[in-house]
């Protein structure tokens, strides 16, 4: 194998992409080691004229520099929000918390990622039931007081959009594992 491995993130989706080139390196792929970098769309659109047909590319997120590269490809993931499109050694993958914000859905999306991904540690997924004693104490204390709710609300700092959820975070560490396990070794 002659190409390399480029993993292209912004800021918000960065964690997810180091997860990726983390377990690229710790695996068997010709990519693992000094034929991976991390890139940030900056190098993507200084760089991208001077790669080679053999060189793979893996996007996370959504972001008009590489729409052209991923246009068309296949979908070969869409669950739970996440969703993988393939084209020849690109990868595009994004993700979205709005399908699984219902408990059933955050449920089935929990047992699948015990299932499918045990390398995903314990501690990744505490705040999952974390989440749920909230909404518990959320709910008693709405029945004690209904008003302390709205009040909460209203005084309430805005959530910082830059920033991704822990579900979404995440579902950006699950793509990268169906990336590596699925897609990179058609790759090498």
């Amino acid at each position: 194998m002659d190409g390399r491995l480029f993993i292209v993130s912004g800021k918000k989706t960065r964690a997810g992409a180091e997860y990726l080139e983390s377990r690229v390196d710790a695996s068997d792929l010709p990519f693992a080691g000094d034929a991976t970098d991390l890139w940030t769309v900056r190098d993507y659109l200084r760089e991208a004229s001077s790669l080679s047909p053999a060189d793979a590319l893996v996007f996370f997120g959504a972001a008009d520099a590489w729409e052209e590269e991923t246009a068309g490809g296949e979908t070969v993931f869409d669950r739970f929000g996440m969703r993988c499109v393939v084209r020849p050694r690109r990868a595009l993958l994004t993700a979205a918390e709005g399908p699984i914000l219902g408990k059933k859905d955050k449920r089935a999306f929990f047992d699948y990622v015990k299932a499918e991904h045990p390398e995903i540690g314990a501690e990744e997924l505490a705040f999952f039931d974390a989440e749920r004693k909230m909404a518990l104490f959320d709910s008693l204390r709405a029945a004690i007081n209904p008003f302390s709710m709205v009040l909460e609300q209203q005084i309430a700092p805005p959530a910082n959009s830059a920033d991704l959820t822990d579900l979404e975070r995440l579902q950006y560490r699950v793509l990268g594992l169906v990336v590596l396990k699925t897609v990179l070794p058609g790759w090498a």
